[in-house]
């Protein structure tokens, strides 16, 4: 056993105290994962007040096994972290995530098992005030969330970089994805809402809620959407070229097949 590890599983109380009581944040945090430990070395992002742009930038840094520690100059009641930043926080393998604020979409942030904890579970979102200022300098990060829509659904660019893409795709019911391969990149799913069909080489089941799955390359695959509700997935493409036109279509309902 790691000694992160066994750190978790001795607790907080026993650590603080091991430690002749020094390093404890004496606060009430709200637990969203009953039961959840973790410990690691913390990657803190300090967002302005009220505002959750620095949340974004952090991922970039996000190492495995670190724990995300989000703040403001001032705690309030404004959610700095959802979904959306709770997925990219686990696909990049953070052992959890500390807020110093509050958060929202907590039935999703509890499905997806990422140890969280809060001091308020709030709808009020942070506001992004400096994006107007990046886009008015013609900084390119104005440009990070860019939603495009498809005859199945919509996605949305979350993050791009060096050899990854993070993506937010929606599929509307009884919407489908073509049969497709990509030969430079794999993809890793992860659902948030709904439940999806998906098709990965000669397989074929049903993802639900919280669960993912990974597609590695020159695999054909396929999502689907048969509930009758809207299909929500984060999408985390690596490889040496992932842009899209790296595709084969074999089938496409819409008659978008190049193969």
């Amino acid at each position: 056993m790691s000694v992160t590890a066994e750190l978790a599983r001795l607790g907080a109380a026993t650590v603080y105290e091991a430690a002749g009581r020094q390093g404890l944040v004496d606060l009430e945090f709200k637990q969203l994962v009953p039961g959840s430990r973790a410990c690691g070395p913390a990657r803190i992002a300090r967002c302005g007040q009220d505002d959750n742009l620095m949340a974004h930038a952090v991922m970039a840094a996000l190492q495995p096994g670190e724990v995300l520690v989000l703040a403001m100059p001032e705690p309030a009641p404004v959610a700095l972290l959802g979904d959306l930043l709770a997925t990219q926080a686990q696909v990049r393998g953070a052992a959890a995530v500390l807020v110093d604020a509050a958060v929202r979409d907590s039935e999703e942030l509890a499905a997806m098992g990422i140890p969280v904890w809060a001091r308020w579970i709030r709808s009020r979102g942070a506001t992004k005030d400096v994006v107007g200022e990046l886009k008015a300098r013609g900084h390119e990060s104005y440009k990070l969330h860019k939603t495009v829509a498809r005859p199945w659904g919509t996605y949305t660019v979350l993050e791009e970089g060096a050899g990854f893409k993070i993506k937010r795709i929606e599929v509307k019911p009884g919407g489908s994805l073509s049969l497709q391969l990509h030969h430079h990149r794999t993809e890793h799913w992860v659902v948030l809402r709904g439940t999806a069909r998906v098709t990965c080489g000669e397989s074929v089941f049903d993802l639900p809620r919280g669960e993912s799955t990974f597609i590695p390359v020159e695999t054909m695959h396929r999502l689907e959407n048969r509930g009758t509700e809207a299909l929500a997935i984060i999408e985390v493409a690596c490889g040496d070229y992932i842009q899209e036109d790296d595709i084969v279509r074999f089938d496409d309902k819409y008659g978008r097949t190049t193969a």
